[in-house]
């Protein structure tokens, strides 16, 4: 999933700096550009905290759709995982740094 999302993101990146500015939600700040973080959440939940959701034989929950194994990889950060999933800092820290810098 992370990797289609980051596919999709670089697709829905070609909107302009503007359609970005009008919706744009304060993540937390990294090695992964606030707009880049921006795309990725507004693909993967519309930029909302959304319940969870059957995804490849595990559910995905919140901003970022993180499924519990990514949360662990990430150290558990949030108190748990549900809660961390629904808070736009934690999610966005744990997307943008930890699990994403592995891949970047």
């Amino acid at each position: 999933m992370f990797l289609v999302t980051l596919t999709i993101a670089a697709i829905v990146a070609t909107a302009t700096a503007t359609d970005v500015e009008k919706r744009a939600h304060s993540f937390h700040t990294g090695i992964v550009p606030q707009n880049c973080m921006e795309c990725i959440c507004q693909v993967d939940s519309g930029c909302q905290p959304i319940r969870c959701t059957s995804d490849v034989n595990s559910d995905s929950c919140g901003y970022f759709q993180i499924k519990e194994p990514y949360w662990i990889d990430c150290g558990r950060l949030g108190g748990d995982w549900h809660t961390c999933a629904n808070d736009l800092e934690c999610s966005s820290s744990r997307e943008g740094e930890s699990y994403k810098s592995i891949f970047l």
